[in-house]
């Protein structure tokens, strides 16, 4: 199996690292319609920047999922 290590300042690098800044960020949904708006708007400021990777769109909608999923167990509403 062939690993691979993304060099430090590669895109590849920088949307995981942005990835994982918006993990930290959101990671807890919240009950406010703040929350909310500045969630989906980091989520698609992120897929845009990394609209040349197809992995960043998977990721990005894979976390919505997930955070409104956590929503939904603790009753939260999300929109």
């Amino acid at each position: 199996m062939a690993a691979k290590k993304f060099l430090k300042g590669s895109e590849e690098w920088m949307m995981f690292m942005d990835f994982w800044k918006l993990c930290q960020d959101y990671w807890e949904p919240e009950d406010s319609q703040e929350y909310w708006k500045n969630m989906s708007e980091s989520v698609v400021s992120f897929g845009n920047k990394y609209q040349s990777i197809p992995l960043a769109r998977i990721i990005a909608m894979g976390f919505i999922d997930s955070v409104e999923f956590k929503a939904k167990q603790m009753n939260i509403p999300f929109s």
